[in-house]
């Protein structure tokens, strides 16, 4: 096959484009991913499960310190694929995370796929990428940073959601095959969350005059099945393994967290609405309305659609949330791939009409500029819209990685074992570690007791006498000072090393 120089050039402006895409939205998901030491609750816990599977192989029951896991009762996938890191790059905060980050760039892939390749809206798929990747609720603690579950049950929703988008717009029955693979994979993820697009979903074909093809097939009850035995399966696996798991799913996860508040987490109805505004879309929200302007009005049916189909799901997804009764901001991630495209759909707009020939006539006629110039307008006009957003995603990723921010003296102690895992931090013979009784911490001493140190792990706090004692509470430093003759030899932030120099308290000798 041979290429004109006109094609060929085509070609090698596509590749890149492509090549500059990858780079851009890389940086703010795997530079200085490991940096944060693991962080406190659900990343640290699922650290702890995917380190325990991982040494003693308990697949389908995730244990926390060796006992089955009945607090976060979600699915293994995520820990699946943990171990799988883990086994590759060790026990680190890398092998944690990867998994997030990767799902996040997934989805930036895909909106590349939709937007440039299968509908060829040049730029739009881009846009809507560096739209993903500059907000704050995907670039942040508990997103696609940390290894919590929420990057990969947005992967998995925006998944099916973008597959079932394709059956209805173009019938075929394999993009419904897809939606219910990736519709069982979210489940995995996050059990009853994963499902929470199901009811946008049929909203969305109500509105296209669909729902014949949906409900009138056999195959769609065939795929309701494939969907639903595994996840039976699963359940009745674990109940007979761990007695009283599904009651736990339950109470922890399905009803007892839409009809009650859980772990204090009572916030006002419009809670994701303030979350959007003033932290976690804080960049571009100001933007949806015109975004759906656009779109809604947009003589491109392929757009129209895209757009109604993004604020059905984005949407109602937002609204069925806000009605819980326990909220929590990071549940909102799995709805900022629909308001991504919603905000590349208006910058797209600007941009293509800045790009047109018309559209500089102005400037030709009484500035007399030629219109060989309208592509660099353009994307002065894009660097205009996005330089503040991505510097400031780059200023969290290189300059201030943010602290956990429930409990930052938890996060000195992980600070501090840290350094002793991974830059070799030298403690004196003969420590005692206390404070174990955190999540994240723990993950670091369970990596510390596999390197062999001359160190004890004190996982009980009871701080029996040694040479020196690592703690950082204020309980457990009292108690320190109280009962040992004592000596500050290191400290960052509220962790403190004490050398013991001698007993004060006689119950102690």
């Amino acid at each position: 096959m041979s290429f004109t120089p006109s094609s060929l050039s085509e070609k090698q402006s596509g590749y890149l484009r492509f090549l500059f895409f990858l780079i851009v939205i890389a940086i703010p998901l795997f530079a200085h991913l490991e940096e944060l030491p693991i962080q406190l609750w659900d990343e640290g816990r699922l650290a702890m499960k995917a380190v325990e599977m991982s040494r003693y192989g308990n697949w389908l029951v995730p244990s926390y310190f060796h006992v089955p896991d009945m607090i976060s009762v979600k699915p293994p996938l995520l820990t699946w694929i943990q171990v799988i890191f883990i086994k590759i790059l060790g026990e680190g905060e890398l092998a944690i995370r990867l998994p997030s980050a990767l799902a996040a760039f997934a989805v930036c892939l895909m909106f590349y796929w939709l937007l440039e390749i299968k509908y060829k809206f040049k730029w739009m798929g881009i846009l809507a990428s560096f739209v993903f990747v500059t907000s704050r609720g995907v670039i942040f603690v508990h997103s696609s940073r940390t290894g919590d579950y929420d990057a990969m049950l947005t992967l998995f929703t925006f998944s099916y959601s973008l597959t079932w988008f394709l059956f209805i717009e173009e019938e075929k029955r394999k993009y419904y095959w897809w939606s219910c693979l990736f519709i069982l994979l979210a489940y995995f993820v996050k059990d009853i969350q994963g499902m929470m697009f199901l009811p946008t979903l049929l909203v969305y074909a109500a509105l296209r005059k669909k729902l014949k093809l949906v409900f009138f097939s056999p195959a769609t009850y065939l795929g309701v099945v494939a969907i639903l035995v595994p996840i039976v399966l699963y359940y009745v696996a674990r109940e007979k393994l761990t007695p009283g798991y599904f009651q736990s799913v339950l109470d922890n996860d399905m009803i007892g967290r839409y009809a009650s508040t859980i772990e204090n987490h009572l916030e006002p109805p419009l809670h994701y609405v303030d979350q959007l505004i003033k932290y976690k879309f804080n960049k571009w929200w100001w933007m949806l309305v015109p975004g759906l302007w656009f779109g809604l009005r947009n003589r491109n049916e392929l757009i129209k659609h895209l757009t109604q189909f993004c604020l059905v799901t984005g949407g109602l997804y937002i609204f069925i949330l806000s009605l819980a009764k326990t909220k929590i901001f990071w549940y909102l991630m799995p709805a900022f791939p629909m308001l991504a495209i919603i905000v590349a759909i208006f910058i797209y707009h600007i941009f293509n009409a800045l790009m047109t020939e018309t559209s500089l006539a102005f400037f030709e006629e009484r500035l007399k500029v030629r219109t060989g110039l309208k592509n660099l307008i353009a994307f002065i006009f894009l660097v205009f819209i996005f330089f503040e957003p991505y510097a400031a995603v780059l200023d969290v990723v290189f300059a201030a990685p943010p602290l956990e921010e429930y409990m930052p003296s938890n996060n000195d102690m992980a600070e501090y074992l840290k350094e002793v895992v991974v830059h070799d931090k030298k403690l004196p013979p003969n420590t005692t570690i206390g404070d174990i009784n955190s999540e994240n911490i723990a993950f670091y001493a369970y990596v510390l007791e596999k390197a062999n140190l001359p160190l004890k792990i004190d996982y009980e706090n009871k701080l029996e006498k040694a040479d020196h004692i690592l703690v950082w509470t204020i309980a457990a430093k009292r108690r320190v000072e109280q009962h040992y003759i004592n000596k500050h030899i290191d400290s960052i932030g509220a962790v403190v090393l004490y050398k013991i120099e001698g007993v004060r308290d006689t119950l102690l000798k």
